[in-house]
């Protein structure tokens, strides 16, 4: 694991506001990290990722740049599953907040990203010499467009998390892993744990209590 002085965290919030699991997490862990970045009232989330991005890689001189999700619990077992191994990128898996559907594997929720990664992407260029990566000017500086959201040439609806990821595959030698280990909870109604969608404790309170009492205590999950 890198030294605390080489890691900077960032964390977009749209209204300010912090889960208190998050920040519980955040002061186990401070003495692993230099500082914590909050980024808040951006309620573009590929826009507010785009300038955290731009200012980590022009306006610091970090490594490493964590960035979790406002809404994201995670422990100090978690953040050193994030530091194992010595890929570019290490993102967590995590629930969404949709009963029965399938974990969140490339998200940004819970992620490490080496600077070069942002570097490379910002410099990349195509065959004719033109940037690969689109810019755009805000706050009087000219950004690059690390996170985009839009249809794909498929028709498909591309966050600007997996575009993320589909640009730094285009990195030659650039090095990203799935942990699929971390036991983080994505906070909504209620924590909608990791690896199981919905805690035990919740789950009676969708089906009658004596067809809950009948499920055996090994199957008390939902959307694993």
């Amino acid at each position: 694991m890198p030294t605390r002085n080489e890691i900077v965290v960032s964390i977009p919030s749209i209204d300010r506001r912090v889960d208190v699991g998050c920040i519980g997490g955040l002061l186990q862990t401070c003495h692993l990290y230099h500082h914590t970045d909050f980024f808040c009232g951006n309620s573009d989330i590929a826009l507010a990722r785009n300038e955290i991005a731009h200012r980590f890689v022009e306006y610091s001189d970090f490594p490493w740049l964590v960035m979790i999700d406002s809404d994201i619990e995670f422990n100090p077992s978690d953040w050193e599953l994030l530091w194992e191994g010595d890929e570019d990128i290490v993102t967590c898996a995590y629930s969404k907040k949709i009963i029965g559907e399938k974990p969140a594997e490339y998200g940004l929720g819970f992620t490490r990203v080496h600077r070069s990664v942002f570097e490379r992407l910002r410099d990349l260029r195509m065959e004719d010499g033109k940037e690969a990566l689109p810019r755009f000017y805000l706050k009087g500086d000219v950004m690059c467009a690390y996170f985009t959201s839009g249809p794909s040439h498929d028709s498909r609806w591309v966050g600007e998390d997996k575009s993320f990821f589909i640009r730094a595959s285009l990195l030659n030698g650039c090095t990203c892993r799935v942990e699929r280990r971390t036991t983080l909870r994505h906070i909504g109604a209620f924590p909608f744990h990791y690896p199981e969608q919905i805690p035990r404790s919740v789950i009676g309170k969708f089906i009658p209590r004596d067809e809950y009492d009948a499920i055996d205590d090994s199957d008390k999950t939902v959307g694993q």
